[in-house]
């Protein structure tokens, strides 16, 4: 096994947690707008500092929304966010 991550949290010997975790032992409540499609794809590559990504069309985003971009490799920190500034649901 390869060194375990520092920050992780550890609940056992067999359990180890990152941060993208929610633990729960009762009940979660989530709250906001219901979506159609909760995932898509980038139709172009997304490079580094860029401004604009092109995704699927016919989604339900609007200005304001917050997304999240991940990573295709297993680097976990290899991830960005931001939020809607003007989405085309015709084109993506």
């Amino acid at each position: 096994m390869g060194e375990r991550n520092k920050e992780a949290i550890v609940y056992d010997d067999a359990i180890e947690a990152g941060n993208k975790l929610i633990a729960n032992v009762n009940v979660v409540r989530m709250f906001g707008k219901p979506r159609q499609n909760i995932f898509t794809r980038l139709m172009k590559p997304a490079e580094k500092g860029q401004k604009d990504i092109v995704v699927d069309k016919g989604l339900d985003w609007v200005v304001g929304d917050r997304i999240a971009l991940l990573a295709t490799s297993f680097d976990s920190l290899a991830t960005d966010d931001g939020w809607i500034t003007a989405y085309d649901n015709t084109t993506g």
